[in-house]
């Protein structure tokens, strides 16, 4: 089957995904599940799937918008669109025979409709990925030319108790100096670690409450993109993106609400390649440490979703 033509509210412009074969019958598209379509005026667009409810449409400069997804025609006629309400009605017969006499009763019946709504459950505890708008932080350790690591930190905050089954996020590669071409992938690892809140607005930074480290086969490592932008006092730089997604070992399990704080770092050679943790934007700030002191960064929180265990 393939994907069905979806509407963008942006200039009135129309892509749709490339043909794809189902994973079976009635199957939706799943995250990572990529496409491209031409405006009008003949630019090219690239997008993916950033959960399974939601496109990411990425346009040439990087910045990303969000478009509802259609249904998907794959061969099944009984497909609904994910995380929709749905309302069942429910109907109750009583009947009640009250006896006066052998030689006569009364007999009441009573019926009674109710309405039961249900919502399916999004399969995200936190889902910042549709934001994402080409930015990005360092959030890197050097592990052959000694220079001092940077980490950079999300704070998360939970309505309610939940487990972290995996993480999602977005990061980007940029040589930031004065050097051509585009930038390989070349982190040997990622931790992925998570902090308590100190209660003064910073990460408890004394020992993470969850640490583990992955191989880049086991971050799922993908190329998405590149985009040519500034990068520190470089007027141009290319910038290349990737996509992660890490299945925790051991599920995280957060025991009460509140905040929590995200560290994602790559494990590099040195800084000759940045890598940097994606943007997207927002009022919540992510703090970032060098040298020991923490800096709040001007472009917002980081491209993350936690997916619920």
């Amino acid at each position: 089957g393939t994907f069905a033509t979806l509407d963008v509210d942006d200039d009135e412009h129309r892509v749709a995904f490339e043909n794809r074969t189902c994973r079976h019958p009635g199957s939706l598209p799943q995250i990572g599940d990529a496409g491209s379509g031409d405006r009008p005026d003949g630019v090219g667009y690239r997008f993916r799937m950033a959960t399974p409810d939601r496109l990411s449409l990425v346009k040439p400069a990087g910045f990303a918008i969000v478009a509802a997804l259609v249904l998907a025609a794959c061969g099944a006629a009984d497909d609904a669109p994910a995380a929709q309400p749905t309302t069942t009605a429910t109907t109750t017969t009583t009947t009640t025979t009250t006896t006066e006499a052998e030689t006569s009763s009364t007999a009441e019946t009573t019926t009674t409709t109710e309405a039961a709504t249900t919502t399916t459950t999004s399969p995200f505890l936190v889902d910042r990925l549709a934001a994402a708008n080409g930015a990005a932080e360092t959030s890197q350790q050097a592990t052959v030319t000694g220079q001092l690591p940077v980490r950079t930190f999300d704070p998360v905050t939970l309505d309610e108790p939940g487990t972290i089954a995996g993480v999602v996020w977005r990061g980007i590669y940029s040589f930031c100096q004065d050097r051509d071409g585009v930038p390989d992938p070349h982190a040997s690892g990622f931790l992925v670690e998570f902090y308590a809140d100190a209660g003064d607005g910073t990460p408890d930074r004394t020992e993470p409450v969850f640490s583990e480290r992955f191989t880049p086969d086991a971050t799922a490592e993908t190329f998405d993109d590149t985009v040519d932008q500034a990068c520190v006092d470089r007027p141009e730089s290319t910038w290349a993106f990737y996509d992660y997604e890490v299945a925790l070992t051991e599920p995280f399990v957060i025991d009460e609400p509140g905040t929590i704080w995200l560290m994602i770092q790559a494990v590099t050679p040195g800084f000759d390649t940045y890598w940097g943790w994606e943007s997207a934007g927002g009022q919540i700030a992510s703090l970032q440490e060098f040298n020991g002191e923490l800096y709040p960064v001007t472009t917002g929180s980081r491209a993350v979703a936690l997916i619920r265990g």
